[in-house]
């Protein structure tokens, strides 16, 4: 998405009052989690 695209989708969700994110959220990706775990086991 180039950022006049980024621009318009985040005025728009700015306008209606939600919150907009990236479609790829790292969060969730087996490495991410795997590293979470290990983390909280200290």
């Amino acid at each position: 998405m180039e950022s006049a695209s980024a621009r318009r989708v985040f005025a728009a969700a700015r306008e209606a009052g939600v919150f907009v994110m990236d479609a790829l959220w790292t969060g969730f990706t087996p490495t991410n989690l795997a590293l979470r775990e290990r983390i909280a086991r200290g």
